[in-house]
């Protein structure tokens, strides 16, 4: 699984208010008195004003190296290109199975932890969603230490909280 997958993106833009088309070809843009005029043809044809315009061109999205401000993105440690395939087994966990970010209705993101087949030692951590900034200290220290993975399923999360579904995740792996 990517770390940002193209639903992950869009769907934090279309809650912020920024409309995506996909599968769809820029046929102009232009000035406009209220902003900038665009002419838009394929799964959508229209022509809309617009205060500030991003286009992407190419067949395929890249997301791989994109790094996002809205929806947050925390890393640390070794990625997954990083780390040779049979080295680690990657944990992963989508916010979707998380009570807080189910009560407060953002459950969109995920944890994702690679682990040392051997030592079983946390190699590193991505997570992508909102607060996931806030989430990452106890994954820092648990990189830097070289703390085995049981140490992150001994310590006490409070629920429900964001934070407990890295705790729930490193339970998962026993």
């Amino acid at each position: 699984m990517p770390l940002i997958t193209l639903s992950i993106l869009q769907t934090a833009f279309e809650q912020r208010g920024i409309q995506v088309f996909t599968n769809s070809r820029l046929d102009g843009a232009g000035k406009h008195p209220e902003g900038i005029a665009v002419k838009i043809s394929g799964a959508t044809t229209a022509s809309f004003v617009f205060d500030q315009v991003l286009a992407s061109i190419g067949r395929q999205p890249n997301t791989d190296e994109l790094q996002l401000t809205t929806a947050q993105v925390a890393a640390v440690g070794a990625t997954e290109k990083e780390l040779p395939a049979a080295s680690y087994r990657m944990l992963y966990q989508s916010f979707m199975e998380n009570g807080k970010a189910l009560v407060d209705q953002r459950q969109e993101g995920h944890v994702k932890l690679p682990v040392d087949k051997k030592s079983e030692r946390l190699l590193g951590a991505a997570l992508v969603g909102d607060h996931t900034t806030e989430l990452i200290h106890e994954l820092v220290l648990a990189v830097a230490a070289r703390l085995p993975l049981t140490a992150l399923q001994e310590t006490v999360h409070a629920h429900p909280t964001l934070a407990e579904s890295i705790w729930k995740l490193a339970k998962s792996a026993i």
